[in-house]
């Protein structure tokens, strides 16, 4: 179950930096290519998948959904803090 949880939070986080970052993580070659229109936008823009749904969402607040994955990871992991080594 807790790695059910710890997908789900991690599925969730990465969306979230993203959108927090921004284009920041685009290379230099992506730059050029976005600045010259050359991407397909209109294709990516009518998917319906959940999975596209849950982007959405997630880009829409990504500094809210990215504390509550944060904190969920954190919650998960609080167990290490008691292990005997």
């Amino acid at each position: 179950m807790s790695v059910l949880f710890t997908v789900a939070a991690a599925i969730t986080l990465l969306p979230a930096l993203l959108g927090i970052l921004g284009y920041r993580v685009l290379s230099h070659l992506q730059h050029r290519v976005l600045a010259a229109g050359e991407v397909e936008s209109s294709a990516v823009a009518h998917r319906t998948s959940p999975a596209s749904r849950w982007a959405l969402l997630v880009r829409q607040s990504p500094v809210r959904f990215g504390g509550l994955a944060l904190l969920v990871l954190v919650v998960l992991a609080s167990p290490i803090a008691v292990m005997r080594v």
